[in-house]
């Protein structure tokens, strides 16, 4: 069941309140997104043009997720009210902004892309190209995913001619390098990660003279730690006590050598760190616990130490007394974990060394961005990163705004930012300098949804603690109205119920700015469902009986109507990469989702060797790997044969003359004279065919697909053959240096059935997810530290703060220790990802609707430890009784398929061809209708030679295939100015040239006049708007080992139940029009009639195929 109104109900109505910015705390299965498109929905009744609404998320993903949620609730108000009250508040906001939309001419559901719903990376693009100048961008480069390859050029133009730079960067870069020891490939391996994350660092570098700023931080960081300790120490009874008991034992200590004496309690200044230190270590063992014993080298001697019996007797009570303050406290509270936070802390002062080595690597980075931004400029490619920053410059400040903030000022009245809580410092301060200058109460809102608890991006540079300075300070001048979401729309009360219990002991007590520290908030329970639910532990003692108890629980789920949808998030990959074979031998579907490195698989490696070896003839290793593939199979002594007869040429010069290889087998003959034909025929089309076309029809040539031994790896060589669509012939070795990289980025796509009711994904992929049943293995794994840095920094907001407190280190030469700054940095850093591996497990527990199954390996012998390094560690405390005093070994329910390690190993078998393999000559293998996507380039026939004519023809094309989706009469209906609006739009995203889009408008508004008068024209707009027609019905067939592709601009099915199928062609103004018709019947003539043999494959009736001239109304059959 679930009840009828949420008990937040009050929060989500302030929420909708358009004159008032908030800030919505919104935890998992609160229904975020519904929120925001509710507040979309309310805004787009108050605003004048749907454009000053701009909502902000940060994945494409998400971005269509909204658009798509506004659109439906927009048809949704069309609709009949409801009768549910909640439904019918959504109704009821639906109803007022389509009925606005439509009394203003928006006409938002036949135009979507009114609704400015983008990614914070469209946007700051979108900014960039708005002001090339003032963003120092220039002509808008590419965009590169991965800069790798950037980097290291960056790099080495770094290292290069360091004599002939400015003095100053030439003393810092030989200062840099003797510190390491010219260890040139540990400096360029340290180096390329210090790009990757160089917004974080760059400031520093432009503004690095602050030394005094530097110290203060310090002495600031250590005071406030210091005064957090004494807070804690002064919570105890016995306070006052405790100090005569300190300098009790700091005097004795002091008779071997001890300078330091605690006679009162120390000051929280930085002058005083040392005592405090003192005081930690008389408290704490090394392993940071508290002492159980106390000795003189503790400050409390033998009795045998003290001389009369007065001294004896108040040396056993203060040893007594203190023995009693440290058995008191329970292991690892507050005071232990400030006294551990103590002795960390590095020393209150910079050292000269120190100093100046930071400010030597300061020089040198900002020289590495600069030969980075020049890199840029060099391949015309840039990254994320550097349009991030661009946008902020195009902004300019809020003091000295560019023409471009000041016109946004205007035009942006509301702005929304979903998952706030993944908000970078660069992005926070974007944020910033958008809504400078708005002020509370003057009509523009700011409406920042997230959720703190579910900050699981640190790798992409998110900061948590802007979310919650955010909630108590505002941004910039805008105070925010902090509102909180409780109702849990997703879970059972009982999964609901134990996620509150147990991770409100697992989160910190209180927010904290500084390290991202997050409280917990309370879910409320909205649903119970009516089923087996709960959350279930599976400890087991070894690897075998992990998985007889896991495919014993997902036999009975397949069988279990309930749970239609079942996840194994793993935090690792490789923990996924453990159980697919398991499921793969007991023949249980899945679909893992970005887990197999497609690299990695074995089509994809001969497909990778296919296109080495003809792009590089003399690649010898590629060349061995495609004969050896099975398409050709050769024996692995014919390979030998053709190696030793191959050492002064390359492998396809001797496969050219294979009758001078004497020893080779009959069957190695045979295969080679059907392969060595084809191979030759494609090396002949080198760079005449775009990359993709040329291996594939390569591949397809020489049997490829018929290797296959699964569908699954038809979908491999499909993802291959996807990722050389984006290279074109031309450069064969920057387009392969390229390949390699995104083939290490890319990962295979598991085909998707209707019985792979599993998803196997990492925990990241899964947020924003939920299923019916939740599994989460391997809780016992740990995960290796982060990357060593060669700067390590702090950069820590606080509470009403200007400045944040900022320290900077740099770490040692390869092999040898790092001072204490360094390592305390490293140890904030590793307390922020304690942190946030506590939110990334709330993450994939509130995944779950129904159940939540933990596995981990626990055998009863040993408890697991209390370090924090796995999720084990972090639930032990709060599962160690239930699981000590349940724990056997898990009894079988199911007989389960007994597996051995060939079911585990087992590899996809790829048969060879036969040697009388043959490809069919005239025969279609396949025929099959794929959908064009929207952003693809589509072919289009054109007898203009001119660009301008052809740019405009793929507009107006454009537009008929809007015109016969949404029908004639919403373009009719449209105003003059939305058509040139529109018009414009396309001219711009079709990059026509800016002085031409005037004439342009002229004669695509003409040809348009032309076919809505025409009685042809409004004849085939009519046809096309049927369910049969289609626009843009793109058709591939395979003959002999060629792939054709043919694209038909309409094709529909009339009354008379006969196929029709129309080309377009926009031809103007010819001299003679009756010979131009003819000329055109007679050059179209042969494609037309293909496009009719293609279809009569596919179905039987009558064909009637015509050409469509709308600038001239003419219609030739």
């Amino acid at each position: 069941m679930i009840y009828s109104s949420p008990p937040d109900a009050k929060a989500r109505e302030n929420a909708l309140d358009v004159t008032k910015s908030f800030i919505v705390q919104a935890p998992a299965g609160s229904g975020k997104t519904e929120l925001l498109t509710r507040r979309v929905l309310a805004l787009l009744s108050t605003v004048k043009q749907p454009e000053e609404i701009v909502a902000i998320t940060f994945t494409r993903k998400a971005a269509a997720e909204m658009r798509t949620r506004i659109l439906t609730a927009l048809r949704y108000g069309q609709q009949d009210e409801p009768e549910e009250p909640y439904k019918k508040e959504t109704w009821l906001l639906a109803k007022q902004a389509y009925e606005r939309s439509k009394a203003l001419n928006w006409h938002l559901l036949h135009n979507p892309n009114r609704l400015r719903v983008t990614t914070i990376d469209a946007f700051c693009l979108g900014l960039v190209g708005q002001m090339p100048v003032l963003s120092r961008m220039g002509i808008q480069p590419g965009i590169i995913e991965n800069p790798d390859k950037i980097y290291q050029a960056a790099i080495a133009h770094l290292f290069e001619k360091i004599d002939n730079r400015p003095e100053k960067y030439a003393l810092s870069l030989n200062k840099i390098f003797n510190f390491f020891h010219y260890d040139i490939d540990y400096l360029s391996y340290l180096f390329q990660g210090m790009l990757a994350h160089r917004e974080q660092w760059l400031p520093y570098a432009i503004h690095h003279r602050f030394e005094d700023r530097l110290q203060q931080s310090l002495h600031a960081i250590i005071e406030n730690v210091l005064i957090s300790l004494k807070i804690e120490f002064e919570k105890h009874p016995h306070f006052n006590q405790l100090i005569n008991l300190l300098n009790f034992a700091s005097q004795n200590l002091a008779q071997t050598g001890n300078a330091i004496i605690i006679d009162a309690w120390p000051s929280t200044k930085s002058d005083d760190l040392t005592k405090w230190q003192y005081i930690a270590q008389l408290c704490l063992t090394k392993e940071g616990g508290w002492r159980k014993r106390l000795t003189k080298n503790e400050g409390f001697p033998a009795e045998n130490h003290f001389k009369t019996r007065q001294e004896k007797e108040i040396a056993a009570s203060y040893k007594e007394q203190f023995i009693d303050f440290l058995t008191q406290n329970e292991p690892d509270n507050a005071l232990c974990k400030q006294l551990t936070h103590t002795l960390q802390l590095p020393s209150g002062s910079y050292y000269e060394e120190q100093r100046d080595l930071i400010t030597a690597l300061l020089d040198v980075l900002l020289l590495l961005a600069g030969e980075l931004h020049l890199q840029f400029q060099r391949t015309g490619k840039t990254d994320f990163i550097e349009i991030a920053a661009a946008a902020k410059n195009a902004l300019g400040t809020a003091d000295e705004p560019t023409d471009l903030l000041l016109t946004l000022d205007n035009r942006i009245q509301h702005l929304l930012v979903d998952e706030f809580q993944d908000t970078s410092k660069m992005q926070f301060e974007l944020i910033e300098r958008l809504t400078s200058g708005w002020q509370n109460g003057e009509g523009r809102t700011l409406f920042l949804v997230g959720d703190p608890m579910q900050s699981i991006y640190r790798f992409r540079q998110a900061e948590v603690g802007l979310f919650i300075k955010a909630q108590s300070e505002g941004i910039g001048t805008l105070k925010l109205v902090s509102l909180q979401l409780t109702a849990n729309f997703r879970s059972d009360k009982k999964i609901v119920e134990w996620i509150n219990n147990s991770f409100r002991q697992l989160f910190p007590v209180v927010n904290d700015i500084g390290n991202g520290a997050i409280r917990y908030s309370t879910s409320d329970v909205v649903r119970d469902y009516a089923t087996e639910t709960g959350v279930f532990f599976h400890p087991h003692s070894d690897e075998e009986q992990f998985q007889t108890t896991l495919l014993n629980q997902l036999n009975t789920a397949m069988t279990d109507p309930e749970q239609e949808s079942i996840a194994i998030l793993v935090r690792s990959r490789k923990h996924a990469k453990m159980i697919m074979p398991w499921l793969r031998a007991v023949n249980i579907p899945y679909q893992a989702i970005d887990i197999e490195a497609l690299e990695l698989k074995p089509i994809v490696h001969d497909l990778f060797a296919l296109t080495k070896a003809l792009l590089y003839l003399g690649d010898k290793t590629s060349w061995f790997s495609i004969l050896r593939a099975p398409w050709c199979g050769l024996t692995l002594a014919d390979l030998l044969i053709i190696a030793n007869d191959s050492h002064d040429q390359t492998i396809w010069e001797t496969l050219k003359n294979i009758s001078a290889l004497l020893n080779l087998s009959t069957d190695a003959y045979t295969r080679l004279d059907r392969v060595v034909p084809l191979l030759d025929h494609a090396i002949s089309q080198s760079f005449r065919l775009p990359l993709r076309q040329w291996v594939e029809h390569t591949w397809l040539a020489l049997g490829g697909a018929a290797c296959l031994p699964a569908r699954s790896t038809l979908t491999d060589a499909k993802s291959y053959f996807d990722l050389l669509t984006t290279f074109e012939s031309g450069n064969e070795s920057l387009q392969f240096n390229d390949l390699e990289e995104k083939l290490k980025k890319a990962y295979s796509l598991s085909p998707l059935t209707e019985k792979a009711r599993i998803s196997i994904m990492t925990m990241h992929k899964a947020k924003g997810l939920e299923f019916d049943t939740v599994i989460l293995p391997a809780l016992e794994s740990r995960t290796r530290p982060d990357d060593k840095n060669i700067l390590v920094w702090m950069d820590q907001p606080r509470s009403h703060q200007v400045d944040n407190d900022i320290l900077l280190a740099i770490c040692q030469p390869s092999g040898m220790e790092n001072d204490k700054l360094y390592n305390y940095i490293r140890s904030l850093e590793k307390e922020k990802a304690q942190l946030e591996a506590t939110r990334l497990l709330y993450v994939a527990a509130t995944r779950a609707k129904k159940q939540l199954h933990y596995y981990f390996k626990f055998d009863g012998s040993q408890e697991p430890g209390n370090n924090n390094s796995c999720f084990l560690d972090l639930l032990w405390p709060i599962i160690k009784n239930n699981i000590i005093d349940t724990f056997e070994k898990p009894q079988l329910i199911h007989s389960t398929p007994e597996l051995n390690s060939s079911d585990l190993e087992t590899p996809i078998i790829f048969h060879r061809l036969s040697t009388d393999f043959k490809l069919p000559d005239d025969i279609d293998l396949h025929l099959v209708e794929k959908k064009i996507a929207s952003n693809e380039d589509v072919r289009f026939d054109w007898n203009e030679k001119n660009q301008i004519d052809r740019q405009i023809g793929t507009i107006l094309h454009r537009i008929f295939k809007a015109i016969a989706k949404q029908g004639l009469q919403d373009w009719q209906s449209l105003t003059e100015t939305e058509k040139n609006s529109r018009i414009e739009i396309l001219s711009q995203l079709e990059a026509l040239p800016a002085h031409t889009i005037p004439a342009a408008k002229v004669k695509i508004l003409f040809c348009l006049d032309k076919m809505f008068h025409s009685t042809r024209g409004q004849w085939l707009f009519t046809q096309l708007s049927q369910a049969a027609a289609r626009v843009e019905f793109a058709l591939e067939t395979l003959q002999y080992h060629e792939v054709k592709q043919y694209i038909l601009d309409a094709t529909f099915i009339d009354e008379h139940n006969t196929r029709w199928i129309v080309d377009y062609k926009t031809a103007d103004n010819p001299d003679n029009v009756a010979t131009f018709l003819e000329e055109k019947q007679q050059l179209y003539a042969p494609q037309l009639e293909k496009y009719g043999e293609l279809l009569a494959k596919m179905e039987k009736r009558p064909t009637r195929l015509a050409l469509y001239f709308p600038m001239l109304d003419e219609w030739v059959e």
